[in-house]
């Protein structure tokens, strides 16, 4: 992604595994300089999120990766 995501836009990222995977969407929490957090409307549970790939820092590899309303339509 090229863009840089703003505090309160609205993302969407994958959840679960294989068939039951589906887009939740996110709100942008705040924006550093390597990563940006995102967590669901009204939830303090915050993902971290890297600015240059937008994908989610999970610990184990690279994660899923978020996507904007524009994105997500192109997937369709």
């Amino acid at each position: 992604m090229t863009t840089r995501p703003e505090v309160g836009q609205k993302i969407y990222t994958s959840t679960g595994v294989g068939p039951h995977r589906e887009m939740k969407p996110l709100l942008v929490t705040r924006v550093g300089r390597k990563w940006f957090y995102a967590a669901p409307d009204g939830s303090s549970r915050e993902r971290q999120f890297s600015l240059d790939t937008w994908a989610e820092n999970t610990y184990m590899g690279r994660g899923p990766v978020a996507r904007t309303a524009e994105g997500v339509a192109r997937l369709v």
